[in-house]
């Protein structure tokens, strides 16, 4: 069967021994060769038509017509995935997306922007103001003179300009230092959320790839131990296995499948994560690469980042302009008791202004002093001051406890970055490691000194291992991101610095295996070979292991070594014990 990309499908058949696998289980085939990148992307679940699942024979290496069908699907695959690669979203694009469309930070700049009018606000209380009025009436009036009463009835008309300067007005002065500060205040608090969205976007970018690593891992792990499964059954079938080691693979297996399920999950919620921050769906991220280089770090010292954490972190900052708008509120409150002086220039007209100007049009200009001076305010005032006084205290402890965050944060990120390098290391020789404990407990199978649960313990260690190595890896590039973030020196160019150094090229992408190229053991679809060993090499490995009882269960089973000196019979738990 061949799907839509041009890569064929296989199709399961097998007998009803084979029923053990469910039908909504996935299964992915282990082929003898492929590489890394195809190994990541052409994992896919088997087509079942029955409740058994069953690999294709390998067709004849012998056929002419078979490597020209295989090479011109090979050829269309590879062209699916390099178009397919080429949509990985790299961190760089990720950001100026972000930068549009996440709601977070679109809400800190119309907040920075409602904030930079403060500083005109403060400054309107130090400038002159003028007001207009204009006044309208019908009068009726009654003037009795010597006994005579004559009524009037009249409309007045008054129009009024007048222009006041503050000359000494402590509270208009605190107000406009106020304006300023709290200004440079906002403009702080949009420092430390355009940070945190370089934070927020570069931790979900990782946490998207960290899923889509446990992924891979979890898809590679379920088909080595299907692989295991398929090969005990069958050594079962012809005498030479036990029942304990099929049930053990089965079991596991049947974990690494509910695993994987759950696995899927997180990296689609990941995902989700992420196109939430850039606004936009995407279909991969760009990935790292097998090996990493480490920044350089300036400063080197961890007194010289405290020392940039105090005087830059913006939270810090923050808390500072709080405090200096805590001050000026107290000389608000404390000018409550302090006179207010004014120069006041006037021009008013009016036309019959009352009954004795019946008629008559009145123009008067004004030029003058305004002294206002308050006396008595039922309390208020000195009230004003006192809780001024408080929260100006507690401003300052907080700019003490925002200090001290940032302060345990350089050391706890600086002390991480530096021991995440020597733990990334020491994975990698764990890796290794764990790779030649595989080899090696093969091996002692096959010599009969370990017994089937070891190698799937030997083989869970491996992929833990190399799970905690991509970790470790995110978990440098976070060190150093929020270091940066917690000195206040995180800008564009530190994500640009990752993004160059660690990301590679769209050549090889994280994402949930979909359908794509799959097949038992196809030459135009290859698989990659099982991490442990493949079935056909470890039949091969395992030939001279008989099983003198079928139904055997436990480590008691017998197992039978053939030897030059003929049948040796021992017991694995002898073996185990030696």
């Amino acid at each position: 069967m061949v799907d839509s990309h041009g890569c064929s499908k296989e199709v399961a058949k097998g007998p009803k021994n084979q029923q053990n696998l469910s039908k909504s289980r996935y299964y992915s085939p282990i082929g003898p060769t492929v590489s890394p990148l195809e190994r990541s992307l052409l994992t896919v679940p088997a087509v079942q038509i029955s409740n058994s699942v069953h690999r294709d024979p390998m067709p004849s290496n012998n056929n002419p017509s078979f490597f020209a069908k295989a090479s011109l699907v090979l050829m269309l695959c590879a062209m699916f995935l390099h178009a397919h690669s080429s949509q990985a979203m790299s961190l760089m694009e990720a950001y100026r997306s972000a930068l549009s469309h996440d709601p977070i930070y679109r809400s800190a700049q119309h907040e920075n922007a409602a904030g930079q009018e403060a500083r005109e606000i403060g400054r309107s209380a130090i400038l002159p103001s003028a007001g207009l009025s204009y006044g309208y009436a019908s009068n009726s009036a009654e003037v009795t003179r010597n006994g005579n009463t004559d009524p009037y009835r009249y409309d007045s008309k008054m129009l009024s300009l007048t222009v006041r300067q503050p000359l000494f007005s402590p509270d208009a002065l605190a107000r406009y230092k106020q304006g300023a500060i709290q200004s440079d205040y906002s403009d702080a608090v949009f420092a430390a959320k355009s940070q945190e969205l370089m934070v927020r976007l570069v931790s979900a970018y990782l946490e998207t790839l960290a899923a889509g690593d446990q992924v891979r891992l979890l898809v590679a792990q379920r088909d080595a131990l299907v692989e295991l499964q398929e090969v005990n059954r069958r050594r079962l079938d012809k005498g030479e296995g036990t029942k304990t080691e099929v049930l053990e693979t089965r079991a596991r297996a049947e974990l690494a499948q509910a695993q994987l399920l759950e696995a899927k999950d997180t990296h689609d919620n990941a995902m989700r994560k992420l196109r939430a921050i850039i606004g936009k769906d995407i279909d991969s991220v760009r990935t790292l690469p097998k090996t990493m280089s480490v920044f350089a770090l300036q400063p080197v010292t961890i007194q010289e980042w405290e020392a940039l954490a105090r005087d830059n972190n913006p939270f810090v900052r923050a808390r500072r302009y709080l405090v200096d708008s805590s001050e000026q509120d107290v000389k608000k409150n404390q000018a409550g008791h302090l006179p207010r002086i004014e120069l006041v220039a006037s021009h008013s007209r009016s036309i019959s202004d009352s009954v004795l100007l019946y008629n008559q049009q009145t123009v008067v200009n004004s030029v003058g002093i305004q002294l206002n001076l308050p006396i008595f305010s039922g309390g208020a005032t000195s009230a004003g001051v006192r809780q001024g006084a408080d929260l100006l205290s507690k401003s300052r402890a907080d700019l003490d406890e925002s200090i001290s965050n940032a302060l345990i944060e350089i050391r706890r990120q600086y002390n991480l970055l530096v021991s995440s390098q020597a733990r990334i290391e020491a994975l990698f020789n764990a890796e290794s490691s764990a790779q030649e404990a595989l080899i090696a407990m093969r091996k002692s199978i096959i010599g009969g000194l370990r017994i089937n649960v070891d190698l799937l313990n030997a083989q869970q260690q491996l992929y833990s291992t190399q799970r905690d190595l991509a970790l470790a890896r995110y978990g440098y590039l976070l060190a150093y991101l929020r270091l940066h973030d917690a000195a206040g020196l995180l800008t564009e160019d530190s994500l640009q610095k990752i993004d160059r150094e660690f990301l590679v090229a769209a050549d090889a992408t994280v994402e949930v295996p979909a359908t794509a190229c799959t097949g038992a053991r196809h030459a135009h679809c290859k698989s990659k070979p099982s991490e442990v060993f493949t079935s056909a090499a470890l039949e091969k490995e395992q030939s001279q292991l008989v099983v003198a009882d079928p139904n055997a269960i436990g480590d008691e089973a017998v197992l039978w070594r053939e030897t030059k000196s003929g049948k040796k019979k021992t017991s694995r738990k002898a073996k185990k014990q030696n």
